[in-house]
């Protein structure tokens, strides 16, 4: 089973981002990502979960992404 998140905030408290301090900003945030659960006999057995690092980075200023090229 899966599931699409998606999260907006405020950037108010600092974050540690792969072992960069990130310090607040005050901008709001979109956050997204997927959770896979794997499921067996009607419970969970593992759990995994990818997020959109690229989409934060952009709405925090830190980088210039405009997504990947149309063909």
């Amino acid at each position: 089973m899966w599931v699409r998140f998606k999260f907006t905030g405020m950037h108010t408290v600092e974050w540690s981002f792969f072992g960069i301090k990130l310090a607040p900003t005050g901008k709001k945030i979109t956050w997204t990502g997927v959770h896979f659960w794997r499921i067996v006999d009607g419970k969970i057995v593992s759990k995994e979960s990818l997020y959109d690092f690229l989409d934060a980075l952009k709405h925090l200023g830190l980088i210039d992404y405009k997504g990947f090229p149309q063909e």
